[in-house]
């Protein structure tokens, strides 16, 4: 189990750090009102609030990204997991119990990262992880001066993860909660 767990955590921080944020703060964008159903596999969607930027992962499956201000971006990936062993029956037979395994490698990876909270819980149906970061003191790009809301869930041994970076002063849970709110997760 603490193989599998290693190469899990590995190919999250893989996917995670080489997502290409793109800093926003000198580009002119017009607002858009014109929201986007994304299909991430045959049971989950989610809404953008416009078209997001498609990117390859190192490791396979697809980055969506959206900077739809110079303070907000949000994303979303699926990665399926079978590649490395993992199976749907070990998934539903772990539980909760597979993110307790996880977060401590994973938070060893955020370097200045302030994880503010971290909850497993159970997500329209589906035991997840929601984490909430404080990038201040953080000298990653992606993080820097910036909070993030991630909730990550798995449908079979798709692992999805939908994230809401801000950098606005006053960014709440509550805004990362529109777009979490959004996902449909079908049976």
């Amino acid at each position: 189990m603490k193989k599998l767990t290693v190469l899990l955590t590995a190919l999250l921080m893989v996917n995670l750090l080489s997502a290409q944020v793109k800093d926003t703060s000198t580009v002119n964008i017009e607002p858009d009102d014109d929201t986007v159903v994304l299909v991430m596999s045959e049971h989950v969607k989610v809404v953008f609030p416009s078209q997001p930027e498609m990117q390859p992962l190192p490791t396979g499956g697809t980055l969506y990204i959206l900077n739809k201000d110079p303070q907000t971006t949000y994303t979303a990936m699926g990665i399926d997991l079978g590649s490395i062993g993992l199976t749907a029956d070990f998934v539903k037979a772990e539980g909760i119990k597979l993110w307790e395994q996880l977060k401590e490698a994973i938070f060893s990876q955020l370097s200045g990262v302030t994880i503010t909270k971290d909850q497993a819980r159970v997500f329209k149906g589906r035991n997840s992880f929601y984490i909430e970061l404080d990038g201040i003191n953080s000298d990653d790009i992606q993080f820097k001066g910036k909070k993030a809301y991630t909730l990550l869930f798995f449908e079979g041994r798709i692992l999805n993860q939908f994230m809401y970076l801000s950098s606005a002063k006053n960014s709440k849970p509550e805004d990362a909660n529109v777009f979490f709110n959004s996902i449909v997760v079908e049976n």
